[in-house]
């Protein structure tokens, strides 16, 4: 059981190792949403990270795929997660741009924070800053009222199958935990376009310069119970089918997984 509220959603996974997920979720102050990229535990360009970059949302381009040991995002990964979610955002214009400019907001996590990232991401019409560490989840618009309905609908959604498909040791593959981020995320019923829209003012980071959102800057303090910042760790809370769509071969030969 999960308790409500919590930052963490954990369930029992009997003698099965916990696998672990890490997506990075990433929003406009417009209110729009980039697509997610999710990192799963399993060898770096092995065949389970094949197989999963041939899956439909991924060939969609509504996610994007990657994998090693941990799950984690390394610098590697936040590079690629530049070139194909931050750089076609400001490039290709599958959101509005007009000005071409990126405004980037992120934590100091070890991939984010050191000098070729920043270097990366800075210079001409580009920008990036980084939080200072305990403050994310004031000044973090996903932190304010994003990662949290996300969390909250991921767990029904996977409970909720599991129930239905009388699926007792609570085993999903990878593509249906993939199919079940990409739904949840462009739900707009789920995460509205107007809760991203202020969650942007609630930090004071997009308000308008006229003061006539200035009210909305002092909703951060009532919103303390999130969780960290555009990389949300969902490790160690869903059991993923480690036989995984016919791969027994590789998952004998990753001890990881």
């Amino acid at each position: 059981m999960a308790r409500k509220g919590g930052k963490s959603i954990t369930i029992k996974s009997y003698d099965q190792e916990k696998c672990r997920i890490s997506v990075i979720l990433a929003i406009i102050s417009n209110g729009s949403k980039l697509a997610p990229y999710l990192i799963f535990k399993a060898k770096q360009n092995g065949i389970i990270e094949k197989r999963l970059k041939n899956d439909k949302y991924v060939l969609s381009k509504k996610c994007f795929v990657a994998c090693n040991i941990n799950a984690w995002s390394t610098s590697e990964i936040i590079k690629d997660w530049k070139i194909k979610v931050w750089d076609e955002y400001l490039t290709k214009g599958s959101i509005v741009n007009d000005e071409n400019y990126g405004y980037l907001i992120m934590d100091r996590a070890p991939s984010h924070d050191n000098e070729e990232i920043l270097k990366l991401f800075s210079g001409g019409n580009r920008e990036i800053t980084l939080i200072p560490g305990g403050l994310t989840r004031y000044y973090q618009p996903l932190d304010v009222s994003v990662n949290k309905p996300f969390k909250n609908a991921l767990r029904e959604k996977y409970i909720s199958y599991c129930i239905q498909n009388g699926n007792n040791d609570l085993k999903i593959s990878r593509s249906k935990m993939i199919q079940f981020i990409c739904e949840i995320w462009y739900d707009d019923k789920i995460i509205t376009k107007e809760i991203i829209y202020k969650s942007f003012r609630a930090t004071g980071i997009a308000n308008n310069l006229n003061k006539s959102e200035d009210y909305l800057f002092t909703s951060w303090a009532r919103m303390k119970e999130e969780n960290p910042l555009i990389e949300d760790d969902l490790g160690n809370y869903f059991n993923l089918n480690e036989i995984d769509e016919g791969l027994e071969n590789e998952v004998l030969d990753e001890e990881e997984i």
